[in-house]
């Protein structure tokens, strides 16, 4: 799955060139303003930086189920079970049996770029991301991307993506495969908390 999401953020960049509870909205992420504000740095500081947790099997499946999307569960565990398609996984009594927890990180910096890094800090995700208002970013671009609803309390920060009805149709239809809302799920892994740590030349 990682390679997978690489490949769609990898598609998100180049149509930007060219021109671990989930919240959900009627509302179009695509109708935000499009005006960029990542140059407005003092909107992103407080988000850039790299924040961290221990990312859990059944944490990601609950999330997905309370958003409405746990057919889809298992093309989002492959970091769990790089070895397993989704359709080996989707087999399986219990999805998360045998997963163990992983170390992963979010970094944001004051440039608009956006990334994910495994245990071992190699990069895994990217993309680029906008400050939409005091709570929400965007990443990718206004036609292409997720909008994340955000909270950040001293060292925490606690994520939520926006996921419209049409996003949750699309990514129902086809629940074995790469969806946006299903990624958007697993980037922001609702209800838990990412910790602030130390950019080590990410942020």
């Amino acid at each position: 799955m990682k390679m997978t999401i690489r490949l769609l953020l990898v598609t998100i960049l180049v149509v930007a060139a060219g021109c671990g509870g989930s919240s959900e909205s009627a509302e179009d992420p695509t109708a935000a303003s499009t005006e960029s504000t990542t140059s407005d740095t003092s909107a992103a500081a407080p988000l850039v930086g790299r924040w961290e947790r221990v990312n859990k099997c059944p944490q990601l499946v609950r999330a997905l189920n309370q958003a409405g999307l746990g057919a889809v569960a298992p093309s989002m565990a492959g970091d769990y079970f790089p070895d397993a398609s989704p359709k080996q996984l989707a087999r399986k009594d219990d999805l998360c049996k045998g997963a163990e927890p992983f170390v992963h990180s979010h970094f944001f910096d004051d440039a608009g770029m956006f990334g994910s890094l495994d245990e071992n800090q190699d990069q895994v995700d990217d993309g680029m991301y906008e400050i939409l208002d005091e709570g929400r970013f965007r990443i990718g671009n206004a036609d292409v991307g997720s909008v994340f609803r955000y909270e950040i309390e001293g060292d925490a920060l606690s994520l939520s993506p926006v996921l419209t009805q049409a996003m949750k149709k699309e990514a129902l239809a086809h629940p074995l495969e790469f969806s946006q809302a299903g990624w958007a799920v697993a980037v922001s892994y609702p209800g838990h908390e990412w910790k602030r740590v130390d950019c080590d030349g990410w942020c």
